[in-house]
């Protein structure tokens, strides 16, 4: 049954999702690729199954081209580059795919109001915990329940690597700004908007300080631009503000090229990740349509490894097929975006720490990326229904 009353408690079966996408950073609890979160989320959503039909939108689109595509490249891979392809993604792949379809359809016949409070429930227990495990940690704790809480230096979480948490408080952070900016519980909100600050930091991930500063700047100028008046105002805020960053990239490229340089340069991995990234072209080279499937398609030191890159692992994994179907899926999210633009930091800071990790293959930005889509569906909606109640009968 839909909620009603926004003031209604959370139900009891929504739990599993939140504890779920909760816990998805901690993959020091998985046995194999299975832990507590994989499974709650899987449960949460067994009762969402497509019964008649599935749910046809730019979410399932996106799925059946990317795959479709990635399924060719693993068949090409097989043949080309047996050493490189990996069928043991595949599995990860498609629960990916059926649980995102399952949150889609189930967040869907909730009211906004009860969506939304979900999506800050889970973001307030996702910090609060990790909050909680970060003290630990500092007060000399090093696993709990067997899972990590360091990574060599650096804070994990729970997880096996870092990247796992950052990812999570790139998206987060910015749904406590959301509330801020929507002047909600704000003095609440600022001390957990610091919070995943804090625990994003301290996983020392050069990757989440980029994106985490794309969100800020975004944030800012989405609070400029909430300040003009009417759609037109705000839609010549909007192409100042592009014509602004165009002309100050054109003018300071230089500058700006040697302090991304030198910024790579400081990180252990900067430079090491740009000499992976380098070896696209000859991974492109061997299927550019459909690519090589999943695996390990670039070289390090004489091995095989990732690269580590979200955009050119899907162009190696699925070539330009799945390329052009992962970028039709962004305009089309960005598209619903603009009904509330307030998301659009959170969106834009795990997109911009696809530029170093592949954020894309964890369960907790799908998570996010599926309540985005559905919240912003609905207050379209709820605004075409607002707008067609006041045109006179």
């Amino acid at each position: 049954m839909p909620m009603q009353d926004q003031h209604n408690r959370i139900r009891a079966w929504d739990w599993l999702l939140i504890l779920g996408l909760t816990l998805a950073p901690m993959t020091g609890l998985r046995i194999w690729k299975i832990g507590p979160a994989e499974l709650l989320v899987l449960v949460w959503c067994l009762r969402y199954l497509p019964r008649r039909r599935v749910p046809n939108g730019a979410l399932m689109r996106f799925f059946l081209l990317f795959y479709g595509a990635m399924a060719i490249g693993t068949m090409m891979g097989l043949f080309l580059t047996p050493e490189e392809t990996d069928l043991s993604d595949w599995p990860t792949w498609l629960y990916l795919m059926l649980v995102s379809l399952c949150m889609y359809q189930g967040l869907r016949n909730n009211e906004l109001v009860y969506n939304e409070k979900l999506l800050t429930r889970f973001a307030t227990l996702a910090t609060l915990l990790q909050l909680l495990l970060y003290i630990m940690a500092e007060s000399g704790v090093r696993t709990v329940f067997g899972a990590p809480l360091w990574f060599y230096y650096r804070y994990s979480g729970g997880g096996t690597n870092p990247h796992q948490v950052a990812v999570m408080m790139c998206g987060l952070t910015f749904v406590f700004a959301r509330e801020i900016l929507n002047k909600r519980h704000l003095l609440w909100n600022l001390l957990l908007l610091i919070g995943s600050i804090t625990v994003l930091l301290a996983t020392q991930s050069s990757t989440g300080v980029m994106a985490l500063a794309m969100g800020l700047f975004l944030e800012f100028l989405v609070y400029i631009n909430r300040m003009a008046g009417g759609r037109r105002g705000r839609v010549f805020l909007i192409l100042l503000e592009g014509l602004v960053c165009t002309l100050l990239m054109l003018v300071l490229y230089r500058l700006l090229y040697s302090y991304a340089y030198t910024w790579i340069s400081n990180d252990s991995n900067g430079l090491g990740r740009l000499e992976i990234f380098a070896n696209i072209k000859t991974t492109f080279e061997k299927d550019p349509f459909f690519g090589l499937g999943p695996g390990m398609h670039s070289t390090s030191g004489g091995r095989l490894i990732e690269y580590h890159n979200t955009y050119l692992e899907i162009l190696a994994a699925s070539g330009m097929v799945g390329a052009i179907a992962f970028l039709i899926f962004t305009i089309r999210l960005l598209q619903k975006i603009t009904r509330d633009t307030t998301f659009l930091p959170a969106i834009a800071a795990m997109y911009a720490y696809g530029f170093a990790g592949f954020a894309m293959r964890r369960l907790v930005y799908w998570g996010i990326v599926v309540f985005v889509l559905v919240i912003c569906e609905q207050i379209r909606k709820n605004t075409y229904i607002a707008y067609h109640a006041r045109e006179p009968v």
